[in-house]
């Protein structure tokens, strides 16, 4: 059930957008109640987020008996890092002049 101060933020707000009529508490108030009610009972049927579920072990973990080293992957002493290795344009200064 949702906590009473939730309804009636929810009640005040309904009350609000419908432009603060005279004379309709208690309707806004029993609106509010559904909505929240009725977005507890999604929130429990819905399928747990991906972060929440254990992650199957893999067959390396599998095999080895525990979990498989983490951390940054160690890099080959020539990579590039993404970048190409395409020389740089030469520019009017750096060119040689024939003698």
């Amino acid at each position: 059930m949702p906590a009473q101060r939730e309804i009636e933020q929810l009640a005040y707000t309904l009350w609000e957008r419908a432009g603060h009529p005279h004379g309709q508490a208690l309707e806004h108030y029993l609106t509010a109640e559904r909505i929240l009610r009725e977005a507890e009972q999604v929130a429990r049927a819905a399928p747990a987020p991906l972060a929440s579920l254990p992650m199957p072990r893999t067959e390396t973990e599998a095999t080895a008996g525990g979990p498989a080293p983490s951390g940054p992957t160690p890099k080959h002493p020539r990579s590039t890092g993404g970048r190409s290795r395409a020389a740089a344009p030469k520019t009017r200064a750096s060119r040689s002049k024939p003698a």
